[in-house]
C-alpha cells in the first residue's frame, strides 16, 4: 500500500505542476489587461473592480442615447410596424435621381388610375407600368442603394444602443441611482459581478458605426416624423458626436473586450457581436411589389365599375344595387385604408342578388317549375337538362344567403375577426398575412359563385328563347302542350312577365360577361308572341 499512495501523490503532483504552468501565462495576459484598464485615462479599474468613472460614462451614454430613443421607438414596437415601413420607404426611396423619383410618382395608385382612365389601351399601358416599376426595383441593386441599407442597419444598431438597460448598470454603481438626478454619485463595482451586461454592450456597440450618414439619417427621420417628434438638427449632431466619443475614445469596444475578459478570468474570450440578418432594401422592393400588384387588381376591378356603374342603371333603372351583409363596400373601405387587400367581387355579387329580387322573382320560379312539372317535352333529355339548369338557377338564392352567413361571428368568413386582424395587423405582420389569406379566400369564393351561377343562367336565358319561339309555332317541336301552359289563366301574366324581360336577361349576362366565360349572346324578339 506505502508504494501505491507513493505512486499516486507522484502523478497528482505531476499533473498539478503542468496545471500551474499553463496557467501562467493565462494568469500574466489577464494581469496585462488589467494594467492597460489602470493607465487607462480616466482610470477605469483597480484591483478587481470597476471605478465610479466607469459609471459615470455609462450614465453620459444613458443621458445621450435617451434623446434618440422616444425618437426612435418606432424602430422595434410591433404596433409601429406600419410607421416603421413608412419611414423605411421613404428613406430608401430619396436614394433616387430626380427623374426616377418623377417615375415612382408615375406610379402611385392615383397616377397610374388617371393614366388608365384615359387609355385607348389598357393593357399596353398597364405592361408599360409594369416595365417602369421592374426598372425602379433593379436601381436597388446599385452601390448607392446599398449604402443606404447599411445605413438603415446601422440605425437599428444605434436604437439598439438607445434601448439598452442602462439602469441595469447604473444602479451597481449607484443602488440609489435617480434617473432625474443630474447630482448621480457612483461607488467603485466588482468587475465579475458586470460581465453580463458588459457583454450585452459589448454586442452592440462592435457592431455600431457612428458616422456622418447615421446622423443625417436620424435628421431626416425626425423630419419625416414631424413637428410633435422633431429633434434640431444641431442637436442631433451634438448627441451624436458626445456619444461617439466615449465609444470611440475610453469605452471603445477593445475596453468592453478586456474588461469581460478580466471579469471572466479568460484572456481568450470572444464575445458576441451582433449582426443584422434583415435586408431593409429586399422587404422594401417586397412591400412594393404587393402594394403595386394590388393596385393593379384594384384598379382593374374599379374602372370596369365604372362602366358598369352605366350599364346597371340601363338594367336596374333607378333600382339601387342590392348590398351584401359583410362582403360590400363599407367593409372594403377599412380594408383598402389599412391593407394591401380588397373585396374584388362586391359589384358582380351585387349585380346578382338584384336581378333575383327583381327578374327571377317567385313568379318566374313558379312558371319555371310549372313547366317542369307539366310541360309534355318531346326530348326526355332536354327535359333532364332544363329541370337541372331551372334548379341550379333556383339555387342561387340558397347558395348567396349561405355565403352572407358565412361572415357572421364563428363563420369560415368572419367579419368581425377580418377586422380585428386590421388593427392588428399595424402590430404584428403574422396577423397582415392571416387577413390577405382570408381575404383571398372569400374573393376566390365570391369568384366561383359568380361564374358558375352566371354560366347556369345564361343556359337557362337561351332555353326561355327556345321555349318563347316554340310557343309561336303552329306545332310546337319542343314542349307540345307549350300554347296550353303559357296561355292558361294561372301562367298568362307570369309568362308575360317574363317574355317582356328577356331584353333585361340580355343586359344582365352581357354585364356578367365581364367576371364569366359564357358564349354569345342572343338578341331577344322585340315583336310580342
Amino acid at each position: 500500500m506505502g508504494i501505491l499512495q507513493q505512486l499516486i501523490s507522484f502523478i497528482k503532483s505531476f499533473f498539478a505542476g503542468s496545471g500551474n504552468k499553463a496557467g501562467a501565462p493565462r494568469k500574466q495576459q489577464v494581469k496585462k489587461l488589467e494594467l492597460q484598464l489602470k493607465q487607462m485615462q480616466p482610470p477605469l479599474y483597480k484591483n478587481g473592480e470597476l471605478l465610479p468613472a466607469f459609471g459615470e460614462l455609462i450614465y453620459l451614454l444613458y443621458t445621450h442615447t435617451g434623446h434618440f430613443y422616444k425618437l426612435l421607438s418606432f424602430m422595434r414596437s410591433p404596433e409601429n410596424s406600419h410607421m416603421k415601413n413608412r419611414i423605411y420607404d421613404i428613406l430608401i426611396q430619396s436614394g433616387y435621381s430626380e427623374n426616377d423619383k418623377t417615375k415612382l410618382a408615375s406610379l402611385s395608385y392615383e397616377a397610374r388610375k388617371a393614366k388608365l382612365e384615359g387609355s385607348n389601351n389598357i393593357q399596353r399601358d398597364i405592361e408599360s407600368q409594369t416595365h417602369t416599376f421592374d426598372q425602379l426595383l433593379h436601381l436597388l441593386r446599385s452601390a448607392a442603394f446599398l449604402q443606404i441599407e447599411e445605413t438603415l442597419k446601422n440605425l437599428e444598431v444605434f436604437y439598439d444602443l438607445c434601448s439598452f438597460n442602462y439602469i441595469s448598470l447604473l444602479t451597481m454603481f449607484n443602488p440609489n441611482f435617480d434617473p432625474i438626478d443630474p447630482q448621480n454619485t457612483f461607488i467603485p463595482v466588482p468587475i465579475d459581478g458586470t460581465e453580463k451586461q458588459l457583454s450585452d454592450l459589448y454586442y452592440i456597440t462592435s457592431a455600431l458605426e457612428l458616422n456622418g450618414a447615421l446622423a443625417r439619417v436620424i435628421m431626416a427621420t425626425a423630419s419625416i416624423l414631424g413637428p410633435g417628434n422633431t429633434m434640431p438638427p444641431d442637436d442631433i449632431v451634438v448627441h451624436i458626436k458626445k456619444i461617439a466619443a466615449i465609444l470611440t475614445k475610453v469605452l471603445t469596444t477593445e475596453t468592453l473586450k478586456a474588461c469581460i475578459r478580466v471579469a471572466k478570468d479568460d484572456p481568450a474570450f470572444q464575445p458576441d457581436t451582433m449582426f443584422i440578418k434583415n435586408s431593409p432594401l429586399a422587404e422594401y422592393a417586397s412591400r412594393a411589389r404587393t402594394r403595386f400588384q394590388s393596385d393593379e387588381q384594384r384598379m382593374k376591378v374599379e374602372l370596369q365599375d365604372q362602366q358598369l356603374e352605366r350599364e346597371t342603371k340601363e338594367l336596374f333603372g333607378d333600382m339601387p344595387l342590392l348590398a351584401l351583409n359583410s362582403y360590400n363596400a363599407e367593409n372594403n373601405k377599412l380594408l383598402k385604408r389599412d391593407t394591401s387587400v380588397s373585396f374584388l367581387w362586391i359589384t358582380p355579387m351585387q349585380i346578382i342578388k338584384t336581378f333575383l329580387s327583381r327578374y327571377f322573382d317567385v313568379q318566374v320560379r313558379g312558371l319555371l317549375n310549372d313547366i317542369i312539372l307539366e310541360g309534355f317535352f318531346n326530348n326526355p333529355e332536354q327535359k333532364t337538362e332544363f329541370s337541372s339548369t331551372v334548379y341550379a338557377c333556383t339555387d342561387t338564392e340558397r347558395i348567396l344567403k349561405a355565403f352572407e352567413t358565412s361572415f357572421e361571428r364563428g363563420g369560415k368568413n368572419d367579419i368581425t375577426l377580418m377586422i380585428s386582424y386590421i388593427s392588428d395587423g399595424r402590430k404584428d405582420p403574422e396577423f397582415a398575412r392571416t387577413l390577405a389569406t382570408m381575404v383571398n379566400n372569400v374573393n376566390a369564393e365570391a369568384k366561383n359563385f359568380v361564374q358558375t351561377q352566371v354560366s347556369y343562367f345564361y343556359e337557362l336565358y337561351r332555353y326561355l328563347l327556345l321555349l318563347s319561339e316554340d310557343a309561336r309555332k303552329s306545332v310546337p317541336e319542343i314542349l307540345s302542350n307549350i300554347k296550353f301552359l303559357f296561355t292558361s289563366s294561372r301562367n298568362r301574366s307570369r309568362v308575360d312577365f317574363l317574355e317582356q324581360s328577356h331584353p333585361q336577361w340580355a343586359a344582365f349576362l352581357s354585364i356578367m360577361k365581364n367576371y364569366a366565360v359564357i358564349g354569345q349572346i342572343e338578341t331577344p324578339r322585340k315583336e310580342p308572341r
